[in-house]
């Protein structure tokens, strides 16, 4: 059982870890674009930062990730990043009580697209007068809690009504139906089980369905116990290193590219892929000299895949370097020796 399921999650894990970073790290670079954008316009005035705070309440639940993290403590600007919040949140709350059922559903999907930051205004539209939008509201509110998404609800036909309360073997069962009613919709109430559930039985079931459902939570979950150990080994601290930095180049991060890459080489001096990567990192980030420094060094320690480096377009910068052709030349030379010497 958990045994067999953390030795099978344990690679999976390790995998899927460096994904989560890298959009961890993409939401970390949109949220510091948007800090420095208030910064610069917060100088110019306060017309300036209306047409910011008029530009994000357009954009609406799209940037519910972005408030919710400048939300966290008590950050520079929180008024402004309230103020966006509870506007977005008027406007879905003003589609949730139209007379029209499409607005009215409008409404509600974008509230619970605003999750936890909507909360407070549901709940003071439950303490509310209209019964309507008491039941509506109390309904988000269900559904913000356990994440519980249109298509789930319509495949369960319920809200986990009495979950919290059941005993831990009732709630073994919902988590059974939530994978097999809810598949790959149900992952997010999955995740909120995992976090939530007091029953270590419950958690681990939980953790167990996600992992089936391919999701990185579960999978970690399990490998927990298991991984540790291993994430203290050189080899796998390198790899990890690797695959960040991977990632980070992936989305133009370059800096933090290059830091990971450094990381592997101070583990594996003569990793000729960190050696390469780097000098990928340093072409695309304009430094053609350290870009070809590393491109030397990874030839050097063998790296020899000349259609590789001549076809990479993250190389792109420094093809009418000197120094890169020097190297194109002298990869051919070699090419043409061994070829000569398997005849």
């Amino acid at each position: 059982g958990y045994a067999a399921a953390r030795e099978l999650a344990r690679p999976v894990a390790l995998r899927r870890r460096t994904a989560v970073l890298a959009r961890e790290a993409l939401l970390d670079d949109l949220f510091t674009r948007l800090r420095k954008e208030y910064a610069r316009l917060e100088g110019e005035g306060p017309e300036a930062l209306a047409s910011l705070e008029k530009r994000l309440v357009r954009l609406g639940p799209l940037v519910a990730p972005l408030l919710a993290r400048w939300l966290e403590g008590d950050r520079p600007g929180r008024a402004f990043a309230e103020r966006v919040r509870d506007r977005i949140c008027a406007r879905c709350v003003g589609w949730l009580g139209s007379p029209q059922e499409f607005e009215r559903e409008f409404g509600a999907q974008s509230l619970y697209a605003m999750g936890p930051l909507a909360q407070p205004v549901l709940e003071r539209l439950r303490r509310g007068d209209d019964p309507d939008l008491q039941e509506r509201a109390a309904v988000l509110l269900r559904r913000i809690r356990w994440r519980i998404s249109d298509p789930l609800y319509l495949r369960l036909g319920h809200l986990l009504p009495g979950f919290e309360t059941a005993s831990w073997r009732q709630r073994r069962y919902e988590v059974y139906r939530l994978e097999k009613q809810g598949g790959a919709d149900a992952v997010g109430t999955l995740r909120e089980i995992l976090a939530r559930d007091p029953s270590r039985g419950v958690r681990l079931m939980a953790a167990e369905s996600l992992a089936r459902l391919g999701d990185v939570y579960g999978f970690e979950y399990l490998a927990r116990a298991g991984l540790e150990p291993l994430l203290q080994s050189p080899e796998v601290k390198a790899q990890i290193a690797m695959d960040q930095g991977i990632r980070y180049l992936q989305i133009g991060r370059y800096e933090r590219a290059i830091a990971e890459f450094e990381t592997v080489l101070e583990i594996e001096p003569g990793n000729f892929i960190a050696l390469y990567n780097l000098a990928c990192a340093y072409a695309l980030a304009g430094d053609a000299e350290r870009a070809c420094t590393y491109l030397e060094r990874s030839v050097q320690a063998g790296f020899d895949d000349l259609e590789h480096i001549e076809s990479d377009p993250d190389l792109d910068a420094i093809r009418e370097h000197p120094r890169y052709r020097k190297v194109i030349e002298a990869l051919r030379r070699a090419g043409t020796s061994k070829e000569n010497e398997s005849r």
